[in-house]
Formats: C-alpha cells, structure tokens, sequence
C-alpha cells in the first residue's frame, strides 16, 4: 500500500478583524516581494534590524534543530514565513502554531515519530509545534536528499505536489526544480531561503552552531 502522503499547511488568520501591526507588516512585505522581489524585501529587513526580523525560542529550536540534524537558521525562517514567531496562530485551514502544523499532519507525524501521548491541543504547545515541524522538515529534507528548496516547497504545498513537478521536464531539469507553478508556493520558498540566509547574518550568535541537514546516509525514520 503507497504510504499516505502528510496534509499541507496554511497561514491565513481565521478571524477577520482590522488588521494589527502583524498583519500590516506582512501585507507590505507581501506587496514589496510581489512588486519589487526578495532582493528589495530582504534589505528592508536588514535595515530594519533585529526589530523587523523576530526571533525567540532559541533553545527549543536548538535542541531538535540538534536532534533532527536541520539547519536551525531553516528553522527560524519557516516558523518566521509561517507565524512571525505567533505561537496563537490558527489558520482557516486549521493549521496551527509556529510551524503552522495542520492536526492531520500532526498526527500523523507522531505516530511516525512515536511521540506519545499526543492530542491536537499539543500543536498550541510551542514546544511540541517545533518539535514536530522540525521533524517533518528533516523527513522532507532526507526525502528529496537534502534539497532544501524541495523540502521547503513540499512543507507548503505537499510532497504529492512537488512529486508530480519533479517527474514534469518542465518544470525540473539538470538536476534541479527550475519553475514552481504554484505562486504562493514559489513565493514561499524564496522568502523561506532569504530568510534562512537573514537569520544567520542578523543572529550569528545563535545560529553559529547550526548543523548541516541529513543526506542520503543520515536518515530520518518514517517507519
């Protein structure tokens, strides 16, 4: 039987309010990207400093950044694209958390890393949410043999998606995922990798321990 493939998530706030100085922040970052591209977000950031750029659950991220050998700069940057660091955030899709984590994906995540007792409360739990999220980047990063911009693009849009964009010649070729159709996706991953590279600059006294990603030797159990 072909194993079953992990739900995707989302980030869009349930609740339609005025929007706050979050939701503010991320509308201009989104038309920024959209009009002018990362290269101009990104230094908007930069001048902006630590205050535009949130960072926080330093040791959490550290300890299964550490366990699960990803990148913790990788990390932040998701938990930054998913939920500014909003561990209160639950998506009209359901998914929730800093990881953005929908209850399916969770579950099915435990189960595979025999994390127990396990309920979908936990996934509120800042804790729990990285854990869990920061497994699951370490399964796609072994799954795509550690490239990260498969990995990234299958944490939002699904590895059945990515799958099916590897096996199309035009959308992959030379090794390499060239075109991504979907522009949320594609968006995603770009602001997800500048990020990763923004984190490290703007943090280097937290992220000069970072680890390398698991490779095809190093893998990381779904059994």
């Amino acid at each position: 039987m072909t194993e079953k493939k992990p739900a995707v998530n989302r980030t869009v706030k349930v609740k339609r309010k005025p929007p706050g100085k979050k939701e503010k922040s991320r509308m201009f970052e989104l038309i920024v990207l959209l009009l002018f591209g990362a290269g101009l977000l990104f230094s908007v950031l930069k001048i902006g400093g630590r205050a535009s750029v949130p960072y926080s659950y330093d040791s959490i991220i550290e300890k299964y950044s550490k366990e699960y050998k990803v990148d913790k700069d990788l990390v932040a940057a998701v938990i930054y694209q998913e939920s500014r660091f909003d561990k209160n955030v639950v998506s009209d899709k359901d998914a929730r958390g800093l990881m953005q984590i929908l209850p399916e994906t969770g579950e099915w995540a435990a189960e595979k890393m025999k994390h127990n007792p396990y309920s979908e409360e936990d996934l509120m739990d800042p804790e729990v949410n990285i854990k869990i999220g920061t497994w699951f980047l370490s399964y796609l990063l072994n799954y795509y043999h550690g490239d990260e911009k498969l990995a990234v693009a299958a944490y939002n849009a699904g590895p059945g998606n990515v799958d099916e964009w590897v096996k199309d010649d035009e959308y992959y070729w030379g090794e390499e995922l060239h075109i991504i159709p979907f522009q949320e996706t594609r968006n995603y991953v770009e602001v997800v990798l500048e990020m990763k590279d923004v984190y490290s600059k703007m943090y280097p006294e937290e992220f000069k321990k970072s680890v390398q990603p698991k490779t095809d030797g190093e893998e990381v159990s779904a059994e």
